[in-house]
């Protein structure tokens, strides 16, 4: 689920101006802009990576350095997890339970800081994700724990 949270943008942000109406989809790594003026011309880009941190004209610095910590975070998670399913390790548990409410913490403090927030409504599948994630993984651990309990008085 967090590979999905990756994949899925965490963020809709629409704005109507009197030239017309556009909206932003943001991930961590990207951002999709949409844009339709009032004679109802479409058009629409797309910003990936270095370009949309540094050269999106609608992204601030301070929003970019905790996107650029936010998809460092949602990678660490991936590879925490990764390495806690092999090597079965209690500190890579809580390093990935506390990087996932990092993940969390800072989708929500990514919009907010520039009043994009303007409602639960917006944010998208790529942030609600997370949370099922958090949830099954914290499930997971508690499970493993109790099977190892259980182990040790046999």
């Amino acid at each position: 689920m967090i590979v999905l949270s990756l994949i899925y943008p965490f963020y809709n942000a629409q704005y109507y101006v009197p030239a017309g109406h556009f909206e932003i989809y943001y991930w961590s790594y990207k951002a999709s802009y949409h844009v339709i003026d009032v004679m109802g011309r479409n058009g629409s880009e797309q910003f990936l990576f270095s370009g949309f941190w540094f050269g999106a004209p609608f992204l601030e610095s301070e929003m970019a350095l905790k996107l650029i910590l936010l998809f460092t975070v949602q990678i660490l998670t991936l590879v925490f997890g990764f390495l806690y399913a092999i090597f079965n390790r209690r500190v890579l548990s809580y390093l990935v339970i506390s990087l996932s409410l990092w993940i969390i913490a800072l989708m929500i403090s990514a919009v907010s800081a520039y009043g994009y927030n303007n409602g639960w409504n917006n944010y998208e599948p790529g942030f609600w994700l997370v949370f099922p994630a958090f949830a099954l993984f914290l499930s997971a651990l508690a499970l493993n724990e109790w099977m190892q309990k259980l182990d040790n008085k046999r």
